[in-house]
């Protein structure tokens, strides 16, 4: 379940620590990232910390999540 998964990476996180997912289902994701790296086609489009990303882009952030990954990548492939 979302939540099942949510809690698995939350506690494997730390400082140490890299972890790389995967997913289509980004609202899945949106609250615990750091970093985001959008690819598309094999070509990375975006990759930078979820902070400098909102900095830039405030329209990104989200009520429901920390950033509204959904419209970012839909925008970013869109250009």
């Amino acid at each position: 379940s979302k939540s099942q998964f949510r809690k698995v990476v939350i506690a494997a996180m730390s400082p140490e620590k890299t972890i790389l997912v995967s997913t289509h289902q980004v609202h899945d994701v949106e609250s615990i990232v750091d970093h985001v790296v959008i690819i598309n086609r094999s070509d990375v489009l975006m990759a930078d910390t979820v902070d400098n990303i909102l900095a830039a882009n405030p329209q990104y952030a989200s009520t429901e999540s920390r950033i509204d990954l959904e419209t970012l990548y839909t925008d970013i492939i869109a250009k």
